[in-house]
């Protein structure tokens, strides 16, 4: 087992704003998309009427939401007013120009939205103290198994000649688990498929370089870096399963 045995479970998520005019304009340009849909399926008239009704409804909900007439004058000005100091090299938005005179600024209505699933990645440390030269060459041989498994392999298929390397074949799948005598481990997390995504190799583990007879180092420490091919989904958690799961 590695010395640091842990798990991390990430799902990513953003802030979202949508002030309530942007959130009007929205509503009524999806309404007006929503009556053009009928085009083919009604009478053109009808549904241009239609269109027209939408239209109007939704310049009056920006409009009202904008506090009236007078509001969208007060608001257009505002607006003018800063594009026109940007001119000069002045960055004024309007919410910055509502701050300053009348101390309010338009609701962001900030929302937390869920982006998607994340890939984990894992790290393991293992430090190697041969202590003969037969253990020694065991130890060689994990480290050149990890190193060729992780490379790429190079591939005839759809290449002109046997000599062609155009192109690449994937490295190979690392399937992982802890394993608690002959199964797996009841409390400690399982994986999906990964890639070994990095790979390095202290030769001098115990900060000197120290080597036997024939040159094997005394002391190594290999750190692997994985990452799941796949995220997470709920239906991984299968209500038989009586571990922790993912």
């Amino acid at each position: 087992m590695p010395s640091n045995v842990q798990d991390g479970n990430t799902v990513s998520y953003s802030d979202s704003n949508m002030n309530t005019i942007t959130a009007a304009a929205l509503k009524g340009i999806t309404e007006v998309m929503d009556v053009g849909q009928g085009l083919f399926t009604q009478n053109f008239s009808d549904t241009a009427a239609a269109a027209k009704e939408k239209v109007t409804a939704a310049l009056n909900d920006q409009v009202n939401a904008l506090g009236g007439t007078a509001g969208l004058q007060s608001l257009l000005t505002k607006y003018f007013a800063s594009q026109a100091v940007g001119v000069f090299g002045g960055n004024v938005s309007v919410d910055q120009i509502l701050a300053r005179e009348q101390g309010i600024i338009f609701n962001p209505n900030m929302e937390l939205l869920f982006n998607g699933p994340t890939l984990r990645g894992f790290g393991f440390s293992f430090k190697f103290t041969p202590r003969t030269k037969e253990e020694a060459e065991e130890v060689k041989n994990i480290i050149r198994v990890f190193k060729q498994y992780m490379a790429p392999k190079t591939t005839t298929s759809g290449a002109a000649s046997a000599t062609s390397v155009t192109y690449l074949d994937t490295p190979s799948v690392f399937e992982l688990s802890y394993k608690k005598g002959p199964g797996g481990h009841p409390y400690l997390n399982k994986f999906k498929q990964c890639f070994l995504e990095n790979m390095s190799v202290n030769y001098t583990g115990e900060g000197t370089y120290a080597t036997y007879e024939d040159g094997e180092p005394i002391s190594m420490i290999m750190t692997l870096q994985f990452k799941e091919i796949q995220p997470i989904y709920d239906e991984d958690y299968d209500e038989r399963d009586t571990t922790v799961g993912y």
